[in-house]
């Protein structure tokens, strides 16, 4: 019974590992095929308008090394299903599910760490505009103090941005209760807040700003 029950198992896993492999090398080999094509033409790429050159490199250079380790993997995987090594088999199990998570998040992240600095700068001209404009017009306004109330921010690249135009610092830009201004751009604070919103995007963006 224990031999038939370990032949079951064993059956099992090759079959999950094979079907495994097979999904992997099929995204292993699109995104080393992709990533080849980004690293060589990086404008042939549609939203790499909205994308900087070095950052499009940098997401490029990912899928490569991504694509790469997953065929690899894939192929070292193939031998312990081979040689029918139950150790090996749960090993290569195990390494193999982490880096089919490894490389959807990889992909993501190596797209949006680029789009995330393209929003800032983007999010930086429509603030300083809407700044310029507080001082007779209403809606631009309230669409400031919406923006430092809720992100707790103050101008678009910091509180400074008042000062450069001769205007006061709204009271918006104050902690509530306090006499403290928020010192960061609201630029920066609104990217901050899509990324930490974005779950496993957001950690490992987090992780590679502060290293």
């Amino acid at each position: 019974m224990p031999s038939a029950i370990t032949y079951k198992h064993m059956s099992f896993l090759k079959t999950v590992i094979i079907i495994l492999n097979f999904i992997l090398w099929l995204f292993g080999w699109t995104i080393l095929g992709i990533g080849i094509w980004l690293r060589v033409d990086p404008k042939s790429y549609e939203p790499s308008r909205f994308i900087d050159t070095d950052n499009m490199i940098h997401a490029s250079l990912i899928m490569i090394i991504t694509g790469f380790v997953i065929i690899l993997i894939g192929f070292v995987g193939l031998i312990g299903v081979i040689t029918e090594n139950s150790c090996l088999l749960a090993t290569f199990f195990t390494v193999l599910t982490c880096l089919f998570v490894m490389q959807i998040a990889a992909i993501v992240l190596g797209i949006f760490h680029g789009f995330g600095e393209r929003l800032e700068i983007f999010a930086n001209e429509e603030i300083l505009q809407n700044l310029q404009q507080a001082q007779y017009n209403d809606q631009s306004r309230r669409f400031l103090d919406f923006f430092q109330v809720k992100l707790r921010c103050c101008g678009a690249q910091s509180f400074n941005d008042y000062a450069r135009y001769g205007m006061t610092i709204p009271t918006s830009c104050y902690l509530a209760g306090t006499t403290y201004v928020n010192e960061q751009g609201c630029g920066r604070a609104l990217r901050r807040f899509l990324e930490l919103r974005s779950g496993i995007i957001g950690l490992l963006h987090q992780l590679l700003y502060k290293f």
